[in-house]
């Protein structure tokens, strides 16, 4: 539903407008190929739609690239197809006869031929289950070894955090992240703990970490170098696709117009809670 309310007159519809304390506009073309417009609190409603229909032709352009590219990696759960767990990666391989529609052994992925339609929930379902067995188990064994209290633990299927801790105690991870290694998994845990006293990322809240776990920086580097490999694996609906994540390059530009030069998403800076966005930022604006 665009927010406007007029989506007809706009060569570009907007189809969610999100309002916050920021100094910049942003256009976001969504994984989905929506469009996320975010803007400043007082940024006149002309104002936003102005900038918009300025960057259509950019607009299309992404949204274009974002459908191709998730058409072109939507998974076919073909025999020999690569699967993650705990950070090792398994082949798939379609079998005839087993008692339940997939099982993992220490070489592969067998997937029942007759469960093929529904291979996408199949596996969904099988890592669910793998996460909710390990994420609770590695929770607390590390949260009852290093004093920490927490209420609940909730397996999610979040795309743009590693993990969240809510004001209650409840902590939340996305059932994707038994793909990772468990070393991996322990440092998500960990900094979530932390969170329980801690509810930010100051030096405190690092120094804590790194008590807990003296080679966290090797692990949160992991995070954001190594997980593209893993994320490869998937579809654009199964995982967070990692070609529709991050940035594809932004410009800023002043309220002159002058543009500065685009910076790539390898010098985005990132942090551990977060997946990333599943979007490309097309353009940012000083509002002035």
């Amino acid at each position: 539903m665009n927010p406007f309310g007029r989506k007809e007159e706009m060569t570009v519809p907007i189809d969610r407008l999100v309002r916050s304390r920021r100094k910049t506009i942003a256009l976001i073309v969504e994984g989905d190929g929506s469009l996320t417009v975010r803007a400043p609190l007082d940024m006149p409603e002309e104002a936003i739609r102005a900038f918009v229909e300025q960057h259509a032709d950019l607009v299309r352009k992404y949204q274009q690239q974002v459908r191709e590219k998730a058409q072109a990696s939507l998974r076919q759960y073909q025999a020999g197809d690569t699967f993650f767990f705990l950070g090792k990666s398994y082949p798939l391989r379609l079998v005839s006869n087993q008692r339940t529609d997939l099982t993992l052994t220490t070489r592969e992925f067998r997937l029942l031929r007759s469960a093929l339609p529904q291979a996408r929930q199949v596996f969904e379902g099988w890592y669910r289950a793998m996460a909710a067995l390990i994420i609770s188990t590695r929770l607390m064994v590390l949260a009852e070894k290093h004093g920490f209290r927490y209420k609940g633990v909730r397996i999610s299927s979040a795309r743009t955090r590693w993990g969240s801790c809510s004001p209650k105690g409840t902590l939340s991870f996305p059932w994707r992240l038994v793909m990772a290694p468990l070393e991996i998994i322990d440092y998500v845990i960990v900094h979530e703990l932390v969170h329980l006293k801690i509810p930010n990322h100051s030096p405190e809240f690092w120094a804590k970490v790194e008590k807990i776990l003296p080679d966290y920086r090797k692990r949160r580097a992991w995070l954001k170098e190594e997980w593209e490999e893993a994320d490869a694996l998937a579809d654009a609906n199964f995982l967070t696709n990692r070609g529709c994540r991050g940035r594809m390059g932004r410009t800023e530009a002043s309220a002159s117009g002058q543009e500065n030069r685009p910076e790539s998403a390898s010098n985005d800076p990132g942090h551990l809670d977060s997946l990333g966005e599943v979007a490309y930022i097309v353009h940012e604006c000083q509002n002035e």
